[in-house]
């Protein structure tokens, strides 16, 4: 998001809280694919990352009027995100894998159980954060000014560091 981006972000948050409600669809539209971003880094469930972002959104409705024209309305917004994510998490308890007996509930092909593994193999060689640019590119289907917006990283520090993911990824598939 580029500084006119923030600053019509900004706008759009205190037309927010003099009362315009068109303005909080146009936040939506400016940000909800980066909100699902923030929310999915913390969140499992798409239900619940839909809350999450749900819940963003009737907050940034209440708190629009605490918002100074000077704040960087982009980190204003996405900590809204992080925070409410954290809550909804907090609330619903910590999440716990999958037990044994569950999965084998499900008919999954041992070819499908193969290719799995092989994947999560092939993220475990990667740091959280390049595990996180992975999963917003291909996973979530974001640009990298997209995933920039996500991770508070410039198109340029994002490209290389999917770039180093991809590449770790490729000599560990070598291997």
């Amino acid at each position: 998001m580029d500084k006119l981006d923030n600053e019509r972000l900004g706008a759009l948050i205190i037309a927010v809280a003099q009362g315009d409600v068109g303005a909080v669809e146009q936040i939506y539209n400016l940000m909800g694919r980066v909100m699902y971003a923030v929310a999915a880094s913390y969140l499992r469930e798409l239900a619940d990352i839909e809350d999450a972002v749900q819940t963003a959104l009737l907050t940034i409705v209440r708190k629009a009027d605490r918002f100074r024209e000077n704040k960087n309305a982009y980190a204003w917004v996405n900590t809204i995100v992080k925070n409410t994510a954290l809550n909804l998490r907090a609330a619903k308890g910590r999440r716990t894998a999958l037990e044994v007996s569950e999965i084998k509930q499900h008919s999954f092909s041992a070819e499908m159980m193969d290719e799995a593994l092989f994947v999560r193999q092939l993220l475990s060689v990667l740091t959280e954060h390049e595990r996180d640019v992975v999963y917003y590119r291909f996973w979530y289907g974001l640009s990298l000014s997209e995933i920039g917006q996500a991770v508070r990283k410039s198109k340029s520090a994002v490209k290389k560091t999917l770039d180093r993911a991809l590449l770790k990824m490729e000599k560990f598939a070598d291997k």
